[in-house]
């Protein structure tokens, strides 16, 4: 526990660990960060979630139950934020719908939360310029820059719906 904490607790999730590889429990992503907020005031906690609990619901009870036990331990913290990476983005997504009172805040840094189709797109943006990186410059157009604008036309007319 930090001298100075400022009654800020921030629960980290950590990404998809691959079978095979090494389950370590963080408090945060690098050690980088997880020294910025000791050195700011912050309190961060994390657990890490086993192979054979990569169900999510075990995830989030098991998240919400880590914040019970550092509340009988440390007492209650002012505000708790919630943040992950990748797997633990979509954790820390689920735990602010499923516990909004739990929480002041939350960082999903995870490309899926933003949208299925928002993530296959951009899969499919570098595959028409892996395709023919030269195409848009030998006949005067951007395949890449044509398809941009069709999607933009398909979002316009749903948002219009």
């Amino acid at each position: 526990m930090p001298a100075s904490w400022n009654g800020t607790l921030v629960l980290y999730s950590h990404g998809y660990v691959t079978p095979g590889n090494a389950l370590v429990a963080r408090d945060a992503g690098d050690p980088i960060t997880a020294a910025w907020l000791l050195a700011n005031g912050l309190r961060d906690r994390g657990l890490f979630v086993q192979p054979e609990r990569l169900g999510l619901q075990q995830a989030f009870h098991d998240q919400i139950a880590l914040l019970g036990h550092f509340q009988d331990e440390h007492g209650k913290p002012a505000r708790t934020i919630a943040w992950g990476h990748s797997l633990g983005g979509i954790i820390t997504a689920g735990l602010i719908q499923l516990h909004p009172e739990r929480f002041a805040g939350a960082i999903p840094m995870c490309g899926v939360v933003a949208g299925g189709v928002g993530v296959w797109n951009q899969g499919l943006d570098a595959q028409f310029v892996l395709q023919d990186p030269g195409a848009g410059a030998r006949r005067g157009r951007s395949p890449a820059r044509e398809h941009h604008q069709h999607r933009i036309r398909e979002r316009q007319q749903l948002c219009a719906l």
